[in-house]
């Protein structure tokens, strides 16, 4: 089998766990925002978003450095030296910060409810090392084993959360089940690093380096995060709580577009580090142009479709008030997600570069206007003023990293295929605009035939050659 032929394969089992993970988290929201409190899905939406970020800053971006260092590399001695030396440092960092963390943020972020406390510390300890483990096998492409993992742990999370909040035990009940689940998947990665490397003393011999390239990416980790997700935070702190649970079930839906997204972000990295590690520029950018394509292939016609059937989706998922208070975030933050994914795959130029520092730079400049703008619009707009915001903050990125990933590496970017794909979505919005939805089953079948009539467009378009066509049909 090419690489070629295996780079698609992986990327489409990346794709269907990321469909089967989103799938699984929405049913979260309907178990909290259904005859439940609306405080408590914030609560839950809020310390999640956490979970996001803390380990993304706290680890000093070392797991992203075994993504950047180990592919290509052949001595097991210093494969081996390299992973242990930066499990040793993640787990010595996050134990001396989680405490402090977690009281900062139960404390300001969740209505004080300090009882979670000493739940989170432990949270964040296990959530640093899983990131380690995912890292790992991402770095060495063991795309199969990743996907059965992590599509256990979500199915499991979700029923013994939704199981633990129906029966009334509460979000401490349902952070437990999260720390008990998480713990036994992180222990699953440590296994697989033993058995692959033994157990090693760290000598810390290539720390030095490995720490200039990840800690630029604090500040870019951190600036991504204010960009995506500070805004619930600042919905919290201006509008209540209450205003996070109607905003997040909108989000959620908007991005779902990064279903198309997360498989090339994730296989992008070692695969181009190891192409341009034996000098294969021209495979590079082959990689790019493909990625780009079929990402706004698939991405432009869901902003279409997800926009159409946002209301209805929402009132079936949630309640009909939250459908009225924020359905019309959908789109914008859409039109997001989907230039945050035109530059995550650009952005790889700077990866296999080892320009870290720059994507620190370009966020940290969206970061700051995106929280000025929040901190403008979410009082006089409310939900849709932070939606705005967050898409200024994306073009702006979006601006920056084009502009200059062009002085480095050619981007390549098919613009008249680009204007068929905005074409073809358009038409299938249009129909499906005249499709009354108000059931699950009517949203699937809408879904379905929308499908078909865009994929019919873009066939008849040309927007795939022949050649292209006899590659999709050999995987």
């Amino acid at each position: 089998m090419s690489e070629k032929s295996k780079f698609i394969k992986r990327v489409g089992l990346i794709g269907l766990t990321n469909i089967i993970n989103l799938l699984v988290g929405l049913i979260l929201i309907p178990v909290f925002t259904k005859g439940k409190p609306i405080e408590y899905y914030g609560i839950w939406v809020q310390i999640n978003v956490s979970l996001n970020l803390i380990p993304a800053l706290t680890c000093l971006g070392l797991p992203y450095t075994l993504v950047r260092y180990l592919p290509g590399e052949e001595d097991p001695d210093k494969i081996a030296d390299t992973v242990y030396s930066i499990i040793s440092t993640v787990i010595i960092i996050n134990t001396i910060l989680a405490p402090f963390i977690a009281y900062l943020v139960i404390r300001y972020a969740t209505a004080n409810q300090t009882n979670l406390i000493p739940i989170f510390t432990l949270l964040i300890i296990v959530q640093s090392i899983y990131s380690v483990g995912i890292a790992y096998l991402r770095a060495l492409q063991r795309v199969k084993k990743y996907s059965l993992i992590v599509i256990t742990q979500n199915i499991v999370t979700a029923v013994a959360v939704a199981l633990l909040i129906s029966m009334n035990y509460g979000i401490k009940s349902a952070l437990a089940a999260l720390l008990i689940i998480n713990t036994m998947i992180t222990l699953i990665f440590m296994a697989e690093i033993i058995r692959d490397n033994g157990i090693r003393v760290p000598r810390f011999k290539d720390i030095g380096e490995h720490l200039s390239f990840g800690l630029p990416t604090i500040l870019g980790n951190f600036s991504d995060w204010i960009v995506s997700s500070s805004d619930r935070y600042l919905i919290g702190y201006f509008m209540g709580v209450a205003y996070v649970g109607y905003y997040n079930p909108s989000y959620s839906i908007a991005s779902l577009v990064n279903i198309f997204m997360w498989p090339l972000v994730f296989m992008l990295p070692p695969k181009l580090s190891e192409l341009y590690e034996n000098g294969h520029l021209s495979e590079i950018r082959l990689y790019l142009e493909y990625s780009l394509k079929y990402y706004l292939l698939l991405a432009i016609p869901s902003l279409f479709g997800i926009s159409a059937l946002s209301k209805p989706v929402l009132a079936i998922i949630s309640t009909p008030e939250i459908a009225s208070k924020s359905f019309l975030i959908v789109p914008i933050v859409s039109a997001s997600v989907i230039l945050y994914g035109i530059y995550a795959i650009i952005s790889q130029i700077f990866v296999i570069k080892k320009r870290t520092g720059f994507i620190a730079r370009v966020w940290m400049i969206a970061a700051t206007l995106n929280f000025a703008l929040n901190i403008i619009a979410i009082p006089y707009l409310g939900l849709l003023g932070a939606a705005i915001a967050t898409l200024l903050a994306y073009v702006l990125s979006f601006v920056l990293t084009v502009r200059y990933a062009n002085k480095l590496f050619t981007v390549p970017f098919k613009l008249l295929d680009t204007v068929k794909i905005t074409l073809g979505g358009t038409a299938m919005y249009l129909m499906i605009t005249f499709i009354e939805v108000s059931k699950i089953t009517e949203v699937i079948v809408t879904v379905i035939g929308g499908t078909l009539f865009y994929f019919l467009l873009m066939y008849l378009l040309g927007v795939f050659s022949k050649k292209e066509l006899d590659l999709l049909k050999s995987n």
